[in-house]
């Protein structure tokens, strides 16, 4: 999914609220400004997914300030409301069995997408006590895009799976997920972002929450990026979503990113070119633009193979 002019003031507004927290002083915060303006007017062609120029705009931001990974003690607190509702949420489902389980957790995963404190409209003021209550509210709604049965019946045919999570909180709600496609007896492959940029999950995430504890094999994506990246994709990332036999997605980035690689290949070498057969993309839409795409608006819980 290519950029539109909309994108810009979002951009824009995500950046200038994570400089006014990151940084105190005006000079400092009217120079993130103008350089991610620069940037915006020389790069944005429209030709990239959203994450990319969101990405560049949040580099400025750490170069600003100095600071390799901005809202350290927010993501590690983030981190630790996740598994404290994803251990209640252990507990509810301990019935549950086979699909039914498979379903409420996926939910769960779409539900705890709804929330990270780097969104627009959320923002980064969120107040992280709040965030249980929040996920439960919107966990009530259900979801408007609803591919559960079919992404269930290719996972059952699977026989490696590569998780692709989004953001530090909801991580915990993925290890969940995750939890059901090991105990299918498939190998997991789980991939995570090689350096902190807003509420991105890293490595440290991973091991902070306990996948590593169950994936068969953890990889970087590439740098600090939002979400994967088409430019700065490892090729590692490349060769297991060549090899991956089902491809699980969290977040609107991701889904921006993998949809665009899915219409088109973007390398010119056909033997280099990524192939990617099945991939559940699982994300609550941040804003109209995506949602439109499904014949929706607002915030949504979509579950989608695409």
């Amino acid at each position: 999914m290519r950029s539109e002019p909309e994108c810009i003031p979002c951009i824009l507004k995500d950046i200038e609220e994570a400089g006014r927290l990151i940084l105190k002083d005006r000079e400092k915060k009217t120079l993130l400004l103008k350089r991610s303006m620069e940037f915006l007017v020389k790069e944005f062609d429209g030709k990239n997914p959203p994450p990319y120029y969101i990405t560049h705009v949040h580099r400025i931001l750490k170069e600003i300030s100095g600071t390799k990974t901005p809202f350290a003690e927010r993501r590690r607190r983030c981190n630790e409301v996740g598994l404290q509702v994803a251990k209640k949420i252990e507990k509810e489902i301990e019935k549950l069995q086979g699909y039914e389980r498979f379903a409420q957790l996926a939910l769960w995963a779409v539900t705890g997408n709804s929330v990270d404190f780097r969104t627009a409209g959320s923002g980064y003021d969120f107040a992280l006590q709040a965030i249980e209550e929040k996920w439960r509210e919107v966990l009530s709604r259900g979801l408007a895009v609803d591919e559960r049965e079919k992404i269930w019946e290719v996972l059952q045919s699977s026989k490696r799976v590569l998780y692709i999570p989004d953001n530090v909180g909801e991580l915990a709600l993925d290890r969940l997920l995750m939890e059901v496609v090991k105990e299918m007896g498939k190998k997991l492959v789980v991939g995570m972002r090689g350096g902190a940029i807003t509420s991105d999950a890293t490595m440290e995430d991973a091991k902070a929450v306990g996948i590593d504890q169950i994936a068969d094999h953890l990889l970087i994506t590439g740098p600090d990026t939002l979400g994967i990246s088409i430019t700065e994709m490892s090729p590692e990332l490349q060769e297991e979503l060549r090899l991956a036999d089902l491809v699980i997605a969290k977040g609107q980035a991701n889904y921006q990113v993998l949809s665009e690689l899915k219409e088109e290949s973007h390398f010119r070498n056909p033997k280099s070119a990524i192939r990617i057969s099945n991939c559940a993309c699982l994300f609550t839409t941040k804003c109209n633009l995506v949602a439109s795409r499904f014949g929706l608006e607002g915030k949504v819980g979509i579950v989608k193979l695409i």
